[in-house]
């Protein structure tokens, strides 16, 4: 974060331009931060909540350096390429871990997993560089729709990825992660994009014929872990992550309005067990739920009104961006889908989590501003002002 305000502060850019504070988004953020804060009449540890509230800070400021750092198409492209570089070696580094049978990030953290063997029915579920397997899987679905947002454009972004190479290791790794959540959450930005085609971009829907090649190529290659994966006992699972959501509501029976303390949920959970408890306990595998456990009522409301205005935000960026490039901005709002949804089946309270949800976030702000249609008012608002 700090890296990212210095290059930006030493290279003039924030000094030749008005600072963006995107209030549609930066309030809620805002409001989100302060519930955190009221959340510490409660808690049972102010280090771990304030070091909860500094990461929420730090993702704010991230949002906004991207925000006021990528304002034209050139520093849009730059941006891009970099991303998708990234994303290329990612896919690398996945698919190599998938080969060796353990996880390693760069800092040297490994994780021995046991490589995936259809045969014995066994998945590897590796981590990539992101700490988790399903902060993996939701990387890959996200920006695998993002690269289908660029293929189906009339007008081409050079991105150093061809798209549809993207989507083929994109949604192979996708695959691989072994995830059920970021699958889900992967067809529902689709879904998504298919019934928004029509209505923003009808020219892109012939397009969709390779789409649907590309994806079904992954598939076929990697079925085999699909249906490993496929045959696993679901009815399980979800009832282990309700069980987990019953210890969740005793802390908001217990502290409705200002929750047990952000960051704590962990450190008092074996205080709020059901009389009747049995089976596996760990940290409630739903964020909304650990909103409401750790940051009461005020915290829910908060939180959902940020991610509802990020849509919002990004909503709005669909007739705000130049018309060849809304399959991109619908993209966008898709990979952003799939965070929320994921969201509903993990924590999604880390770094690594909140990198990416706000990453996003600053992607769906950041190409309507530096690719705007003609007749945008707010950009022609903004030449004025300059």
């Amino acid at each position: 974060t700090l890296a990212l305000a210095v290059v930006a502060i030493s290279s003039g850019v924030w000094s030749r331009r008005p600072f963006r504070f995107i209030p549609l988004v930066s309030i809620p953020a805002l409001a989100s931060i302060c519930a955190g804060c009221l959340s510490l009449i409660n808690t049972t540890d102010q280090t771990a909540t304030i070091i909860s509230l500094i990461i929420a800070l730090e993702m704010m400021i991230i949002f906004l350096v991207l925000v006021n750092t990528v304002q034209t198409s050139t520093e849009l492209l730059l941006f891009l390429r970099g991303t998708f570089i990234a994303f290329t070696v990612e896919c690398g580094i996945y698919v190599l871990q998938n080969i060796l049978g353990f996880s390693f990030d760069i800092m040297g953290n490994m994780k021995f997993e046991g490589a995936t063997s259809i045969d014995e029915g066994r998945l590897g579920f590796m981590r990539g560089t992101f700490g988790t397997p399903h902060v993996a899987g939701t990387y890959f679905a996200a920006w695998s729709l993002l690269l289908i947002g660029f293929y189906l454009c009339s007008k081409r972004i050079k991105v150093a990825l061809n798209p549809v190479l993207g989507i083929l290791i994109g949604v192979g790794c996708l695959i691989l992660s072994a995830k059920r959540g970021p699958w889900l959450g992967f067809g529902i930005g689709l879904v998504f994009i298919l019934l928004m085609l029509p209505r923003a971009a009808p020219g892109s829907i012939k397009k969709l014929f390779g789409v649907g090649t590309a994806l079904g190529l992954a598939l076929v290659v990697l079925l085999p872990v699909f249906l490993v994966r496929a045959d696993a006992n679901h009815e399980g699972a979800l009832e282990e992550r309700l069980n987990l959501n019953r210890v969740a509501w005793r802390m908001f029976h217990a502290h409705p309005v200002l929750g047990v303390g952000l960051g704590t949920y962990n450190m008092v959970k074996k205080d709020y067990l059901p009389e009747d408890w049995s089976g596996w306990l760990y940290e409630v595998h739903n964020q909304y739920m650990l909103t409401i456990a750790e940051t009461g009522a005020v915290g829910i409301v908060a939180a959902v009104s940020l991610y509802l205005c990020i849509i919002l935000a990004a909503w709005r960026g669909i007739k705000r961006i130049e018309a060849p490039y809304k399959p991109l901005q619908v993209a966008a709002i898709s990979a952003l889908l799939v965070v929320f949804w994921e969201m509903f089946w993990n924590m999604w309270d880390g770094r690594n989590c909140l990198y990416l949800l706000w990453f996003l976030t600053a992607t769906a702000i950041v190409l309507p501003n530096a690719l705007p249609a003609k007749d945008d008012p707010s950009q022609k608002a903004e030449q004025r002002a300059q």
